[in-house]
């Protein structure tokens, strides 16, 4: 396709580490580039992309639970302060996806050191680091059940304000082939709680428009302009941002510099997990 034509946009859908060839053709070619987020690169492995940024190169990553329906809104709530200062947040990440050593040695095989956190839950990093910002200090530790890769990750974060949030997430739950996000949120102003199902806002008084008491708003409710509903509109959301952004609309939220605080809070959290769970700030 690309000696054929002009390309002026690519998504790259498959894990960059996958497909190495791909990813070369596609920096190449000097097109604005959507690329999977997940493996969560480290931010050492995203610099080629960051020194095309440099020069003016329109990059980003695909992140459909940033446009969601239900995370989308929510978001929305914690950008505009409805909640005020946020003390707690609770956030965990089930899938079904590896369950045997021949699984694992699959993705070493092609060259991947990191496991689970970096390959099921690099869309929940980037979303808890743009609802929250990079925190001060992260702490992790991981299990490793089927090899060398951790299947299995636990940790906190401490977080501007002094907030605290603590995270856990595996790829070898059962029952969960599709990704299950849940989010508990805890501010001075009220309580959200969220998944990919619907979001519950819990005010003790009336704030930014919303009534006291609970306020349920489900993934049909909470749908924008998707064309059809596939796991919240998200992926028809980014790929569509991604579009009017190379064709002269807003940057989207994704855009490098975000993948690069996502990234270095990851790199953060594997260096603690590496010293079996001592705090270790991200770098700045």
């Amino acid at each position: 396709m690309l000696r054929r034509a002009e390309v002026e946009a690519l998504v790259i859908a498959h894990p960059l580490d996958a497909v190495p060839g791909m990813y070369d053709a596609a920096m190449a070619s000097g097109a604005a580039l959507l690329i999977d987020a997940e493996p969560l690169m480290s931010v050492a492995g995203l610099e080629p992309l960051a020194a095309a940024a440099r020069q003016g190169r329109a990059i980003g990553c695909a992140v459909p639970l940033a446009h969601h329906s239900v995370f989308q809104h929510a978001i929305g709530l914690i950008e505009s302060k409805v909640l005020g200062a946020v003390r707690e947040v609770r956030a965990a990440r089930y899938v079904s996806r590896v369950f045997s050593p021949l699984q694992q040695r699959a993705l070493l095989e092609r060259g991947a050191t990191r496991g689970a956190l970096a390959h099921a839950a690099g869309d929940l990093m980037f979303v808890l680091v743009r609802m929250f910002g990079v925190p001060q200090s992260v702490s992790a530790t991981f299990e490793r059940v089927y090899g060398t890769l951790e299947d299995e990750a636990r940790g906190t974060w401490t977080l501007e304000g002094r907030g605290h949030l603590g995270f856990e997430m595996s790829w070898s739950t059962p029952g969960y082939p599709r990704p299950a996000t849940v989010l508990e949120i805890e501010a001075e102003g009220g309580r959200l709680l969220l998944s990919e199902d619907a979001l519950e806002l819990d005010l003790p008084s009336p704030r930014g428009g919303y009534p006291a008491g609970v306020t349920r708003i489900g993934r049909a409710e909470a749908m924008s302009a998707a064309r059809f509903e596939l796991d919240g509109g998200g992926v028809w959301l980014q790929d569509a941002a991604f579009l009017s952004w190379v064709t002269g609309g807003a940057p989207i939220a994704e855009s490098l510099d975000a993948w690069l605080e996502a990234a270095r809070t990851v790199d953060a959290l594997y260096a603690s997990g590496a010293q079996n769970g001592a705090a270790v700030e991200p770098a700045r």
